[in-house]
């Protein structure tokens, strides 16, 4: 008893019909991913000028609050040479007073 075995190739029409089914289903595949990655693109680029704008807010505001803090820097200063130099007129205006009551005897 004895076996033959016969490989037959596909015939040419298969080998298109094939490929071209491979070719159809990955270009497919690809505008599907390609559609995709422009959605997430856009999402992106969305998000990154929403951030952009808050960055610049942000620096705006840190900047207000330098110069104000600035100025109560400044009004802080001049308030405390004020409160020296009056003390310093008290202390001299006490020695004057002080000097007058004792000249007087």
């Amino acid at each position: 008893m004895g076996y033959k075995i016969r490989v037959i190739p596909p015939s040419i029409e298969a080998l298109k019909l094939g490929r071209e089914r491979r070719l159809k289903s990955s270009l497919d595949f690809l505008e599907s991913e390609t559609s995709s990655q422009r959605k997430s693109l856009e999402k992106l680029t969305i998000r990154l000028t929403e951030l952009d704008l808050e960055a610049t807010r942000l620096k705006d505001e840190i900047s207000e609050k330098i110069t104000e803090f600035d100025s109560v820097l400044s009004r802080e200063q001049n308030l405390k040479r004020i409160l020296q130099t009056s003390k310093e007129s008290k202390k001299i205006s006490n020695v004057v007073d002080s000097n007058k009551y004792l000249n007087e005897f």
